[in-house]
């Protein structure tokens, strides 16, 4: 997991998935306000809990030891949530920041990639588990 850093960036205007229905994550989860954007290998909050704090632009090199296959975070995240206390983050499809990204305003989370937003989802199942790199306030 990346170490954690002090985010000195200023809140934009995104849209993005609505706040989510109060949800218990079995594993513990992610702190709101922890700085940290949260994900799991599974929908719903299951599994092992990962947690960044900084950019992150290529999820191979996230280690994992359960839960994903090459034991890293790359193309394994099924649910997020944005634990910071700064911005948004943007979660993207590829690495170096590449290909599509969707943002998460603070305290946002998605537990199903499938669900429509009106029910904390972002009705794009193609989401799931696609996930390769994160980056924070911008885009890149």
């Amino acid at each position: 997991m990346a170490a954690a850093v002090s985010l000195g960036c200023g809140a934009g205007v995104d849209a993005h998935a609505a706040a989510p229905t109060p949800h218990a994550v079995l594993d513990g989860g992610c702190g709101t306000w922890s700085g940290n954007a949260c994900f799991w290998p599974y929908k719903n909050g299951v599994g092992t809990l990962g947690e960044v704090a900084d950019n992150n632009s290529d999820y191979t090199k996230l280690y994992n030891s359960t839960g994903c296959a090459n034991h890293n975070w790359n193309d394994c995240i099924s649910s997020i949530m944005n634990g910071g206390t700064q911005c948004t983050v943007y979660f993207w499809t590829g690495a170096g920041y590449t290909g599509r990204y969707h943002s998460l305003g603070l305290g946002d989370a998605v537990w199903d990639f499938s669900l429509p937003t009106s029910e904390g989802g972002y009705n794009d199942p193609s989401f799931n588990d696609s996930i390769s790199s994160n980056h924070w306030c911008t885009p890149k």
